[in-house]
């Protein structure tokens, strides 16, 4: 017995406290998130909640409200709730719990979202969800949970063993008693215009299969991403999987060109259909401003590339193996997978650049330059055959509905069939000059022969007498 205390005296003595503080988790991890991105994790619990419920099938039906004020925010769902089991055991833990089932295919993945939100919003927060056989309640005063040597949350109400239809089921979070600053960005226009912009682009595939997101009493419309593909022209469809090192990553990129729109071009990263970045037209994907001669490199993003898209789509049941930042604002440069990903990117990204670098060429002759006196291209059966009107014509599909192909395929650009260029020809001769010339042309008058057409043939004689006395 006395080996024992003496062997439990020298293990204390040999203790070193490393448990974490209160303090870190509601102050210091905070500070690397935006509001408005806080915000938008919560909208990820509620399509979390739809693909439990619906997996990734049609949402139609369910419903994500967000209402901001001075003195309150609030987000309502429909989409199935949060159990009793996992609210236990996962929901509320700080950081994601290696022994939570892997198989979910969630958004969520290192278990700070939902808490960090709550903490950055507010001071006062109460949780009510229902599922289909349970409910509880959770109410948190951050401040009072702060002077507690515990770490748990307590569940004010709790049901199991309920029936109950699923249009009654989902989770309302209310936030009190805000933070300094927060009132006045939830109450603000541009801020909210922003938050709107921001959810709609990163949940265009929720709002696409059916959701209804509304933040402020305005509905969300849906994003439309997609790829042109005709007989002539076919996006690169590149798939693979990624093995090894836990639960599969498969990859799909879709590669190709749209309508010109400066503001959409760029390549777009989904993680498990959360849109992490994008349109993205900097170095963080493949635009790194190497020239055409340079191996392997990318140019630097320009409005020439304005008719460039590119999607990347990674899925995986565990979201931890996904190669996105803890803010979900960014891909993990360091991760093996996107490295992988990423050259393949480039490498499909390059026969794109080289056809819209030819398609500028094209549309210079067709369109011509006024600034160098360089008239278009007027013959309409010959534009109906360059690669530039066959683009045009082609239709914008859906992304869930593009074939593709296993590379680029594009109508091939032929800039030695384009007719000479023309080009305006001006200069000034005193007018009697001019007259004489129309009256030795045989004209009488500008009417029926105009100083354009005097200059014309005055350029042609020169030709014809150059050329015969040589």
């Amino acid at each position: 017995m006395h080996d024992d205390v003496s062997a439990e005296e020298s293990r204390a003595e040999r203790r070193v406290d490393a448990e974490p503080t209160k303090e870190f988790f509601v102050s210091m991890l905070i500070r690397d998130i935006e509001l408005h991105d806080s915000v938008i994790d919560l909208l990820d619990n509620s399509v979390d909640g739809a693909r439990r419920l619906r997996g990734t099938g049609s949402y139609s039906g369910l419903h994500v409200f967000v209402n901001t004020a001075r003195d309150e925010f609030l987000i309502r769902d429909n989409c199935g709730g949060i159990p009793v089991d996992l609210a236990r055991k996962y929901a509320f833990r700080f950081g994601r719990d290696p022994r939570r089932p892997a198989n979910e295919h969630t958004i969520g993945q290192f278990g700070v979202g939902m808490k960090r939100t709550l903490f950055k919003i507010g001071q006062k927060f109460e949780i009510d969800s229902k599922t289909t056989t349970d409910s509880f309640r959770l109410e948190v005063d951050v401040a009072e949970w702060r002077q507690l040597d515990e770490w748990d949350f307590w569940l004010s109400e709790v049901a199991e063993g309920e029936n109950r239809p699923e249009a009654d089921t989902g989770t309302t979070i209310r936030v009190t008693q805000f933070n300094d600053g927060v009132a006045s960005d939830l109450t603000n226009d541009r801020w909210i215009n922003r938050l709107r912009t921001d959810a709609r682009l990163k949940h265009r595939l929720a709002i696409a299969r059916g959701m209804t997101i509304t933040i402020n009493e305005v509905s969300l419309e849906p994003l439309p991403l997609g790829l042109k593909e005709s007989d002539d022209l076919k996006p690169a469809r590149i798939e693979h999987t990624y093995n090894g090192g836990g639960a599969p990553v498969s990859l799909r990129i879709l590669v190709g060109i749209s309508d010109s729109d400066p503001q959409a071009a760029g390549w777009y990263i989904f993680c498990n259909d959360r849109l992490v970045l994008g349109p993205d037209r900097t170095s963080a994907t493949v635009w790194e401003g190497g020239g055409r001669h340079t191996r392997g490199s990318i140019p630097a993003y320009h409005d020439q590339y304005s008719r460039f898209r590119g999607y990347a789509f990674f899925d995986c049941d565990d979201a931890s193996r996904l190669p996105w930042t803890t803010t979900k604002k960014g891909v993990d440069a360091d991760s093996p997978i996107w490295r992988d990903t990423r050259q393949r990117m480039k490498n499909a990204t390059r026969p794109v650049i080289d056809f819209l670098n030819e398609l500028d060429k094209e549309r210079t002759a067709i369109e011509g330059d006024r600034r160098a006196g360089q008239a278009g291209i007027e013959d309409i059966e010959l534009l109906s055959e360059l690669a530039d009107r066959k683009v045009q014509d082609a239709p914008v599909r859906k992304l869930d509905e593009v074939v593709g192909a296993a590379s680029f395929q594009r109508p091939i650009v032929n800039l030695k069939a384009l007719p000479a260029p023309m080009v305006w020809l001006r200069f000034d001769k005193p007018k009697t000059q001019v007259d004489e010339a129309r009256r030795l042309m045989g004209g009488t008058s500008e009417r029926d022969l105009p100083n354009k057409e005097v200059g014309s043939q005055a350029f042609d004689y020169f030709l014809q007498n150059e050329g015969e006395g040589e």
